[in-house]
């Protein structure tokens, strides 16, 4: 049942990434950029709320402000439950549209890498991402296969496999 379920989940992909009009291209690589332009701006932000919760927990907890210190910490496991490489460098380098290419089986796709942490096509959410070191990986829903994915970013691409061995590629941009 899952084979069946992970072959209609692929097919459907292929027939949305040959169906996309321009204005859908467009308008994906719109939303792209606008998120890793969020996703860059909010960084320092969250630093600098982060630090000052860290500080100010010091402070309750010191002044045996309990009730204030488990408000705060509850915000920071909050903080900290979102994955800190959600905003790094390597994460609005990787937020947008790709093709993606199973090049042991010919199978592709345009997907696109949310700065939300959710990996889509046709802004359908199909799995989530995360970057752990060097390495990005996408979770996808239908089982939790994962692909993982080389970093730094070479030229426009991304090179990885996933769980079976397949070499995978993203290549920047939805064609």
């Amino acid at each position: 049942m899952k084979t069946f379920g992970l072959s209609w989940l692929l097919s459907g992909i292929t027939l949305c990434a040959f169906g996309a009009t321009d204005a859908a291209r467009e308008f994906e690589r719109a939303t792209a950029e606008r998120e890793r332009a969020l996703a860059a701006a909010a960084e320092p932000i969250n630093r600098r709320y982060q630090t000052t919760l860290e500080a100010l927990l010091k402070r309750a907890t010191a002044t045996n402000d309990l009730d204030t210190a488990v408000q705060i910490k509850q915000v920071l496991e909050k903080l900290s439950s979102k994955a800190p490489e959600a905003v790094s460098s390597a994460s609005v380098s990787v937020v947008g549209s790709w093709k993606f290419k199973n090049n042991s089986d010919g199978h592709t796709a345009s997907v696109t890498i949310n700065a939300d942490g959710s990996y889509s096509v046709d802004a359908k959410p199909i799995g989530r991402w995360e970057i752990k070191g060097e390495k990005l990986i996408v979770t996808l829903n239908d089982g939790g296969h994962q692909d993982t994915y080389d970093l730094p970013l070479r030229g426009d691409k991304l090179e990885g496999r996933n769980r079976l061995g397949h070499s995978l590629t993203l290549r920047r941009g939805s064609n």
